[in-house]
């Protein structure tokens, strides 16, 4: 799977569990919704190899933002429930969808 085809799924996760589109992931909204989702996508796509630049301009957002985003992740899941329960979700989804798709 190319960088872009994965973007993509998790493009439609986050649509598809958390109903966030993918306008609303490119918006300067700070709800804390779409925070959430910036920051779920981030952290899937950087731990799957794909570069911090490419994320950002995929989410209207500089390096350091998606740096930071992805770096404090880990941290901010122990603490936030609600965060820890979108990303497992997410995450659930995006596997799924792997796990059906042929090879």
């Amino acid at each position: 799977m190319t960088q872009t085809e994965y973007m993509n799924l998790v493009h439609q996760a986050i649509f598809d569990v958390l109903c966030v589109s993918e306008e609303m992931l490119k918006s300067p909204k700070r709800n804390a919704k779409y925070v959430d989702a910036r920051k779920i996508f981030s952290y899937l796509c950087r731990v799957n190899g794909i570069p911090y630049s490419t994320i950002g301009e995929t989410i209207n957002r500089g390096y350091h933002t998606v740096s930071y985003q992805v770096e404090t992740f880990v941290e901010s899941i122990k603490f936030d429930k609600v965060l820890f329960t979108r990303y497992c979700e997410v995450k659930s989804y995006i596997e799924n969808k792997l796990k059906t798709q042929t090879i």
